[in-house]
């Protein structure tokens, strides 16, 4: 297990183009896909599945039969009669061939799609650790920013006990200044809380030993580069290699398959005899010859028709069920990954106003604001006004921050974002 670790760990270090992305996320990730037990579970699911298929490809065992025919029954004597003999018998059927080569291919298809379901779930538990680190991220970041607040709330205190002290404030402004703080304050407990408890739940899917590289997380260290998403059309053809399609494709595989076996069902399956009859030699009547025969059995589908029709009926159902399976999960990965690529540039755009306009007026404004309150030019209200408006411009880029990682996570998702080692 733990030259397992080291190796994934290195492999993601090591190889081309992976310090474009992110080490750390792609190790953590990795190490989760490493360690699922349900993955481990379909796996092995999938495994069983193509071994039960190679097994319905077999012929049934052929069937020995040992007996005495004619033996009368007054003397039971082996001489009396000339028609008593020892029969040997074999007996091999052959089942419909054409209807045991489609439901092995079902059987084929089955075990594909129990291989794209733990492919789905690989994805899906990457897609875990990712909102895990994210959310990580987001509290490492409230915590900078929670300090940064302390300070900018310590200089209105600061300026508020000055002007009270110098008889030009009111002790009002004092006592406002110190609930905005401890305000802060609290908010550093409860967000440490948080950030406790999504460590804790990190341990759900990575070791401990992977899980302590994830300390003073920021957004740019998990996704180094946000990219710029193609429309769905470019898109389109990435899509539909996702695992989600890939199972609904091999489902539907597989019902076109247990059609044509519902199909070959009408053909008639066969049964080859050979048997030998073995007579006594010494008896008075002289010497009489063993007797060979052989034979071949036809079952006809005859009073079953009804049956094979209803079996027929049912596979194209399903097989019809399953192909509209697959186009709407189609059109909602599409819809899906439309609505989030969107969703990414406006985000994009927004994160670039507060970056220009937004984030520097604030700070501009904040700063002027406490300046002048210095001075007695402005009042407390005013100043205080400034300062908080500036804590939530920092407040909502940091979310908007956040809103734009989870929308990267998700993208990620629905574009199955390969590891680098397979």
């Amino acid at each position: 297990m733990f030259l397992n670790r080291a190796f994934t760990l290195g492999l993601l270090l090591f190889l081309p183009g992976t310090l474009w992305a992110s080490p750390l996320r792609l190790a953590l990730e990795a190490a989760a896909v490493a360690e699922a037990l349900p993955l481990t579970t379909l796996a092995h699911e999938a495994q069983a599945q193509r071994a039960e298929a190679k097994a319905m490809r077999a012929l049934p065992d052929p069937q020995l039969r040992f007996g005495l025919t004619n033996l009368p029954v007054d003397s039971l004597s082996w001489a009396q009669e000339p028609m008593t003999q020892m029969q040997f018998s074999l007996r091999q059927a052959f089942p419909n061939g054409a209807a045991r080569g489609a439901r092995y291919e079902a059987d084929r298809e089955q075990a594909q799609g129990t291989e794209e379901a733990r492919a789905l779930a690989a994805l899906e538990v990457r897609a875990a650790v990712r909102t895990l680190l994210v959310d990580l991220a987001w509290r490492d970041q409230q915590e900078a920013l929670l300090v940064q607040q302390l300070r900018v709330l310590d200089q209105v205190h600061e300026q508020a006990l000055s002007a009270f002290e110098a008889g030009l404030g009111q002790e009002g402004d004092v006592l406002e200044a110190r609930l905005a703080r401890e305000q802060r304050v609290r908010a550093r407990l409860v967000n440490e809380g948080r950030r406790s408890a999504l460590r804790a739940a990190l341990l759900r899917w990575v070791p401990e030993s992977f899980a302590r590289q994830a300390q003073n997380l920021d957004f740019e260290q998990l996704f180094p580069a946000m990219k710029i998403w193609p429309s769905l059309d470019e898109q389109r053809a990435q899509l539909e290699r996702h695992p989600m399609l890939r199972q609904r494709n091999a489902a539907l595989a597989r019902a076109q398959a247990q059609r044509r076996a519902a199909e070959a069902d009408y053909g008639p399956s066969y049964a080859v005899d050979v048997a030998y009859g073995a007579r006594d030699e010494l008896s008075p009547l002289g010497p009489r010859p063993d007797f060979l025969s052989a034979g071949v059995t036809i079952t006809l589908p005859l009073f079953s028709r009804e049956k094979q029709d209803q079996n027929l009926t049912a596979a194209q159902l399903r097989q019809e069920g399953q192909r509209a399976a697959y186009l709407d999960a189609l059109r909602a990965l599409g819809v899906r990954y439309d609505s989030r690529q969107r969703e990414a540039q406006d985000q994009d755009r927004a994160l670039a106003h507060y970056q220009a306009v937004l984030s520097p007026l604030a700070e501009r404004h904040w700063q002027r604001s406490l300046a002048r309150y210095g001075e007695g030019a402005v009042d407390f209200e005013r100043a205080i006004q400034a300062a908080l408006t500036y804590l939530d411009t920092k407040e909502a880029y940091l979310a908007l921050r956040r809103e734009r990682a989870v929308t990267e996570s998700d993208l990620l998702f629905l574009t199955a974002e390969a590891l680098p080692h397979g």
